[in-house]
């Protein structure tokens, strides 16, 4: 694994020089103005990480890009690759109903492509339900019809339900908990040691604005229960640069076919098509470069910065290839 450009202070030792420089200054505009304790952030040119910066503190020290945030809604694009692997090797298909996977919810006539695409028709989050601020998630995503908005493909509509529901069709098909089957396929092929659902020691401490006075409040670490493919990941710098690193294609030892059909499939699935069809997504760095891993990321966090206790991201691709590959 190649090591990344490690971050400075010092405005004179800059990677990149002035656009070293310029970042750091964008960093420090973004830590001020979300008024955030600590922040971090990667820039990627060629689909290499090329810079890297730190402002703050966090539990009293600078944070390294080894510190590691509650990542929130990027949880999605892990999510909808984990789909995408399971489609790949034939284990579920994209233009199946969720009744065939995950019988019996109030939205099973739609497909699992639309639940990744947020185009499901279904709300952004379970009625009554206030996690992540407060609380446990719930323990169904979508228990009854107020889940559900419009018709399908009526509008975008952003979703925690659809992709809570896309974790329920994982556990299902895999006959265990969406976390395990996350780390196993996607999480330990790629090394990202440093994620995963449960916050290390050194973690930092989401804080929170009362709102009804102006002191702090720090953030619960909840249960996401139903709702964890939604959002429930941790993660650090370090690895969210190699994950964008393998989403843009850069990662070739991770991203081509001859690395991921080495996990085989369960006894009863399809093997790993040798010659997948064109665009099918087999070769993930096709579905990285073309925008197929991308479904879960709308247009609103393709390049946003970091919140209260969070990390956010800053890769852009392309909003007309944010559609999943045919299934």
């Amino acid at each position: 694994m190649r090591p990344l450009p490690q971050p400075s202070a010092d405005p004179a030792d800059q990677p990149l020089g002035g656009i070293g420089r310029l970042l750091l200054c964008r960093l420090a505009h973004a830590q001020a103005q979300g008024r955030v304790p600590s922040v971090a952030g990667c820039a990627l040119i060629d689909g290499r990480t090329a810079w890297t910066g730190v402002r703050g503190h966090a539990r009293g020290v600078p944070p390294t890009l080894d510190t590691q945030y509650r990542i929130g809604s990027l949880t999605k694009s892990f999510t909808a690759v984990l789909v995408m692997r399971l489609r790949d090797r034939g284990e579920l298909r994209t233009d199946e109903p969720l009744e065939t996977y995950l019988p019996g919810t109030v939205a099973g006539d739609r497909t699992v492509r639309q639940l990744l695409a947020h185009t499901a028709g279904l709300a952004a989050m379970t009625p009554g339900c206030d996690w992540p601020y407060s609380g446990p998630g719930p323990a169904h995503p979508l228990s009854s019809a107020a889940g559900v908005l419009c018709r399908v493909g009526e509008r975008f509509q952003y979703s925690n339900i659809g992709y809570a529901l896309l974790g329920a069709v994982v556990e299902r098909v895999c006959q265990e908990p969406w976390e395990d089957v996350l780390a196993r396929e996607v999480l330990a092929p790629l090394g990202l040691r440093g994620t995963g659902t449960v916050p290390g020691p050194g973690a930092v401490q989401g804080w929170s604005v009362h709102p009804w006075a102006p002191v702090l409040v720090a953030e619960e670490v909840g249960d996401a229960r139903a709702m964890a493919a939604a959002g429930a990941l941790w993660s650090t710098p370090a690895d969210l640069a190699r994950w964008a690193e393998f989403l843009l294609g850069a990662a070739r030892e991770c991203s081509t076919p001859t690395h991921w059909p080495r996990w085989p499939s369960r006894p009863g699935c399809p093997a790993v098509t040798t010659n997948p069809e064109p665009g099918s997504g087999s070769d993930c760095r096709w579905c990285g470069t073309r925008g197929a891993l991308w479904s879960g990321i709308p247009a609103a966090y393709r390049d946003t910065w970091p919140r209260s206790g969070w990390t956010g991201g800053a890769v852009r691709a392309p909003w007309w290839s944010a559609t999943p590959a045919p299934g």
